[in-house]
């Protein structure tokens, strides 16, 4: 096991080169065969709603049903680890839902002020967005480029652990962009919508995401330790995306 995390910490950037044309081709086969999937169902749902009142109703007394079902070990998992974060995490969520009813009240509680129209526009720019993407092709040529960058992160001394971007792999990958190949513009458009959305979100829910933090900081009351390895991991995480984002930034744009 030991040799294997060692191995994989080492390589990292040669495990991702190598694992991009099974996501390319995943890529293609979702292009191609999602809408197919996702309108029927849709449709199909959103018939069985106008034709019984009782619809939304009966699907939360089944989702209730299969709750029940997977809560005692659920239960057990949290009562054996509790001396970890995913253990304290899912005791925190055993204890506040009770039930379906419960979840759906807290949703729609911190989605206040979201429309139906917002949801539904939103939606379609997803759609139109994915769909973009896939028929001018930008799968293939994402994953070339991707397959490329990864290659030059794997080969650079410089960058021994992928999973640690900031510093050595971040100055290689903003080198890659600088001096070998431009970030395809489909790729571009898809990134840039993506942000703009996260950081919607992340102002339109400020007070929620707050009230949350605050009530996970008040349930781990007891267990600092385990809450200083939370603080920790998102700060780790934030500094990478934090790294991500200065070398997309600075990356040639010739798009506009």
């Amino acid at each position: 096991k030991q040799w294997y995390q060692r191995r994989v910490a080492i390589t990292a950037g040669g495990v991702l080169r190598d694992d991009v044309d099974n996501l390319k081709d995943l890529g293609n086969v979702l292009c191609v065969n999602v809408e197919d999937c996702y309108t029927p169902i849709k449709n199909a749902v959103l018939a069985c709603n106008a034709a019984d009142a009782d619809f939304r109703g009966n699907v939360i007394a089944k989702v209730q049903e299969l709750y029940e079902v997977y809560v005692p070990d659920a239960q057990t998992y949290a009562d054996e680890n509790q001396d970890n974060v995913m253990g304290t995490l899912l005791q925190i969520a055993l204890s506040r839902f009770t039930s379906v009813d419960q979840a759906i009240t807290m949703f729609q509680e911190y989605t206040q002020g979201t429309s139906v129209d917002e949801a539904e526009t939103a939606a379609a720019a997803i759609k139109l967005a994915a769909s973009n993407f896939c028929t001018s092709g930008c799968v293939d040529s994402s994953a070339a480029f991707i397959k490329k960058l990864f290659n030059h992160l794997h080969k650079a001394a410089s960058c021994p652990n992928a999973q640690t971007f900031c510093g050595g792999c971040e100055n290689k990958a903003a080198q890659f962009m600088r001096r070998k190949e431009n970030i395809p513009c489909c790729l571009r458009t898809v990134l840039d919508a993506a942000i703009e959305g996260s950081t919607m979100v992340q102002a339109k829910y400020a007070s929620e995401i707050a009230r949350i933090t605050a009530y996970i900081e008040e349930e781990f009351d007891g267990k600092q330790a385990l809450l200083d390895e939370i603080k920790a991991t998102k700060n780790f995480v934030l500094g990478q995306v934090a790294c991500l984002q200065s070398v997309y930034d600075g990356s040639p744009n010739q798009c506009a």
